[in-house]
């Protein structure tokens, strides 16, 4: 859309101008008719039935307002006040005649449905009161004003009157209601509510019959046949454009279409082009969710087209039961990016995407009934080089209802707005509650469109879908994904099912670890306990031998201690002259003997110290290998249990993200709270055996310093020994010299 609209055109105006600037003045339909009509119909119908009197005449007054509209210009609606006053402006042109041509009936011949005339409410006198009491003039306007809703402006339009001059006449109307009730009015504040009792009526609760009712065209009889080969079954919808029926394809025995055929005739080759268009469409994009024709043909200068007849539902109708599920969702709402994202290739923008133009056709694979999304009706769809707009406005991306709206910024509008109305298709199937309806707050909620986004869901299991969300339905275009990588981004839907997965995972790799590293420490442990306990035994044996070493050595300084005090007195004597050579040969016999066995005892301490020391030295070796294992296991153990420590961290942070699944993993989760207990078990087990090995340790230090000590007396009590051999020889030196001067020793 290029230059600046005039500030005097509606919102909805400014779209009927959009769509019949291109030549297509059949499109008022679908934008005044098919939507803003829609949206008033029930109001405009009740308005019709009170004005004329009578419940038949009100519905063929709709079907002629409907009609009147669909042959309409454009610049019946785009000027003030609202598109909604020129459509009840119109309503009452043709109330005013039905009812003139039912005044020579008399008002006997009126059948108006009113809801509370013969329900034998205590009020009944009162609503019987105001009907009949209060005029025709004054009762219009309070339906218009008070229950209708229109404006003082919108009022004016439809009575003929000024808009200031409403005011004025609304509270003459009111005085008028108080006089007829008198006392039976407690207060002014309740006109409204009384007024609406007295005007409210019943109309068919069938709504299929009121929507058959309210179409403009009667239904071709069944058995028609189109290009000689299709027999119509049944009309099963209306659009904006035209109406479908079931069809059967006479070709092919069995095989049932759905052919569509439009309302509006083409008589000139203008207008066949133009009716043609939505066929070009279809058939230059091609996707398995994108609807496709098979052929088509002119009934009555009426254009009809023949597509797949799909046996399935609505997105509307389906969410209507209940919300979509996030899994479903993800199924049916890829397939459509996809096919959003192969229209946009070839150039194409949907332009009305919401869940009434989503078709769930079912499709039997294998036995089983899946679902097929169909994006169905491009009747409003455009070139990606058109500036044209159209659509559904509670569907509008904000750069299209900134066309309507009187804003300043008017972004250009690119395929990006059809992945709006698919975001917002998605967010309303998800949670159909946040779905707005329109009401008569038309040109309100187009300016709203514009400038404020979207709500986001706000439902426990869907919050965590905000942010994307907040991109998703974006006021900026830019900031929006394409429909290919929105495709790929609502993978987010499975997020949660994918997280557990994983959690699930986690949970089966870490048990089996768990056990694992608990039965590698109870090994670790077993080994470790038993190389202590051979370590232990080896220290106490090497303690025991140093224990004898030590009292040997104890002997052997005895012993020297009398050999020395033997030979001292010995050489006392022998300097004193009072030792005879016998006494003297004994002595020295004796220390002779003394001294063998120190040696004796001296030469069996080297060999229990040598045994002493390498049964130390092996000790002492296999400490050190045990050392090392033990510390190559710990560090095992310590990497291990790290490893625990992060899977068990893992597991506390996402234990919140598991409420759903705890009943189910009880006694998993029971069983790996048990296997952590052994775990801590075996920690103290090792801690333990650690300060076994310690101890351990020290006391084979200390059988090693208690060995050294007895190797360092045994080197003392072998110095000693020479010490004494040398006096020993030097005595028997002494004794050579002595020896000639010496009497004959006696025989001992």
């Amino acid at each position: 859309m290029t230059g600046v609209l005039p500030p005097t055109e509606t919102a909805v105006g400014r779209a009927v101008r959009t769509i019949a600037g291109r030549g297509r003045e059949s499109t008022l339909v679908d934008v005044v008719n098919g939507r803003v009509l829609r949206a008033h119909a029930d109001a405009i119908e009740r308005y019709l039935v009170l004005r004329i009197g009578d419940r038949e005449r009100g519905r063929l007054a709709l079907r002629e307002l409907r009609a009147s509209v669909a042959v309409a210009s454009a610049d019946d609606f785009v000027a003030p006040p609202s598109v909604r006053a020129h459509l009840f402006r119109i309503a009452r042109a043709i109330a005013v005649r039905h009812r003139a041509e039912l005044a020579p009936m008399g008002t006997e011949s009126r059948t108006v449905p009113w809801a509370f005339g013969r329900s034998g409410r205590p009020d009944e006198v009162t609503l019987a009161a105001i009907r009949n009491g209060v005029s025709d003039a004054s009762l219009e306007l309070l339906e218009l004003r008070l229950l209708r809703g229109l404006s003082a402006d919108e009022a004016g339009l439809v009575l003929g009157m000024p808009g200031d001059s409403i005011a004025t006449a609304l509270d003459a109307a009111e005085r008028e209601v108080e006089r007829v009730l008198g006392d039976a009015l407690p207060d002014r504040s309740r006109i409204a509510a009384i007024v609406d009792e007295a005007l409210a009526i019943e109309l068919d609760a069938n709504e299929d019959a009121r929507t058959l009712a309210h179409d403009d065209f009667d239904a071709l009889p069944v058995g028609t046949v189109l290009g000689r080969r299709y027999t119509l079954d049944r009309r099963v919808g209306a659009g904006a454009f035209g109406e479908v029926y079931r069809a059967s394809d006479t070709e092919v025995p069995g095989h049932v279409v759905a052919l569509k055929l439009l309302y509006q005739p083409a008589t000139s080759p203008e207008t066949r082009a133009t009716a043609l268009r939505e066929l070009h469409l279809i058939a230059s994009v091609f996707h398995p969710s994108i609807v496709q024709f098979k052929d088509h043909g002119w009934h009555e200068n009426r254009l009809w087209f023949v597509m797949p007849w799909y046996q399935g539902e609505s997105l509307e109708t389906r969410i209507r039961r209940s919300p979509l599920g996030r899994e479903e969702a993800h199924r049916i709402f890829t397939s459509l990016a996809r096919a959003l994202s192969a229209m946009h290739a070839a150039g194409i923008r949907h332009q009305d995407v919401k869940p009434d133009n989503v078709y769930l056709a079912k499709i039997k694979t294998a036995g089983d009934d899946d679902v097929l999304p169909v994006l169905l009706d491009l009747g409003v769809a455009a070139k990606e080089a058109e500036m044209i707009v159209a659509g559904t406005p509670t569907y509008f991306a904000p750069e299209v209802a900134a066309q309507f709206a009187n804003t300043e910024s008017r972004p250009s509008i690119g395929v990006k707005a059809d992945v709006f109305s698919l975001a917002l298709t998605l967010r309303n199937s998800l949670d159909p509650s946040l779905d707005r309806d329109i009401d008569e707050g038309v040109e309100a909620f187009i300016a709203e469109r514009a400038t404020v986004p979207p709500s986001t869901p706000k439902t426990a299991d869907l919050a965590y879908l905000a942010r994307h969300f907040d991109r998703w339905l974006t006021r900026d275009p830019a900031a929006r994904p394409d429909a290919e990588t929105f495709a790929t981004e609502l993978g987010v839907l499975l997020q949660p099912e994918q997280e557990r997965a994983r959690r699930r995972a986690q949970l089966a790799l870490v048990i089996p670890i768990v056990a694992l590293a608990a039965t590698l420490l109870a090994i670790v442990g077993f080994i470790l306990t038993r190389r202590v306990e051979t370590e232990r035994r080896e220290a106490e044996r090497a303690h025991h031998q140093a224990a004898e070493l030590s009292a040997a050595l104890d002997v052997t300084r005895g012993d020297n201690s009398r050999t020395v005090r033997a030979l001292g007195h010995a050489q006392n004597q022998l300097q004193q002259g009072r030792l005879s050579r016998s006494e003297l040969e004994r002595t020295v016999t004796m220390v002779r003997n003394a001294l063998d066995n120190a040696v004796e005892r001296v030469d069996a301490m080297k060999t229990r110290a040598e045994i002493a020391e390498r049964s130390l030295a092996q000790a002492s070796t296999a400490l050190t290998e045990s050392q090392a294992e033990h510390a190559r296991e710990t560090s095992r153990a310590s990497r291990l249990e790290a490893d625990v420590a992060q899977r068990a961290s893992d597991l506390e942070r996402e234990r919140a993200t598991l409420a759903d699944l705890r009943g189910r993993f009880d006694e998993t989760i029971a069983g790996l709270e048990r296997t952590r207990v052994e775990l801590e078990r075996a920690r103290t087990d090792v801690s333990r055996l650690e300060s076994d090995v310690s101890a351990a340790t020290t006391r084979a230090a200390n059988a090693e310093r208690r060995i050294e000590d007895a190797t360092t007396h045994a080197a003392r009590a072998e110095q000693d020994a020479d010490e004494a051999r040398a006096r020993v020889r030097q005595l028997e030196r002494d004794l050579e010299r002595m020896r000639p001067a010496a009497s004959p020793a006696p025989a001992p």
